[in-house]
């Protein structure tokens, strides 16, 4: 896996060689995420694109499955996958297809941890990976809605609160 950084855990020989290899904003907690989704309508979907040496690439469809989609959803920080889509149909990535054969156990934290063929033969952006998380529900979707007021309906009262 020569080219993959390990999140949050770089294997490294001492802490200047982990800094020149790790980018960080000044004042910033982030680093350079190692997945990310592009080509997808909407949040939680996309083909699945790695970074390696500072490249962005696909991932090739070859024996790509739930398992490994649920990783990649999880490692962006959505729950699991509710579909592995192959065949680009979520669009074609442009540059290197950097991982093949991809065969996750499912319980790695990042995609790259997963075994795969270093051998990208065969394979071309017409065999890109991609995925649909299942996005956790967190209330964005009402609340950039404008609110809307129902007419309400001119129903007869129930005789049970006609006591009160």
């Amino acid at each position: 896996m020569a080219g993959y950084r390990k999140a949050f855990r770089p294997e490294v020989n001492s802490r200047l060689q982990w800094v020149q290899q790790n980018v960080w904003m000044i004042g910033a907690s982030t680093r350079q995420p190692l997945v990310r989704l592009r080509g997808g309508a909407i949040v939680g979907e996309g083909r699945v694109e790695v970074l390696k040496n500072g490249e962005w690439g696909t991932i090739c469809d070859d024996n790509w499955d739930l398992l490994s989609a649920s990783v990649a959803c999880r490692e962006l920080g959505f729950g699991t996958a509710k579909e592995a889509l192959s065949g680009g149909q979520l669009g074609q990535g442009m540059g290197p297809v950097h991982m093949n054969e991809v065969k996750c156990s499912g319980f790695e934290k990042s995609i790259t941890e997963c075994s795969f063929n270093k051998e990208v033969v065969d394979c071309s952006h017409e065999e890109d990976a991609a995925i649909r998380c299942n996005v956790p529900a967190m209330g964005f979707k009402d609340s950039c809605l404008a609110p809307t007021t129902t007419p309400r309906s001119k129903s007869p009262k129930s005789p049970f609160f006609s006591i009160l």
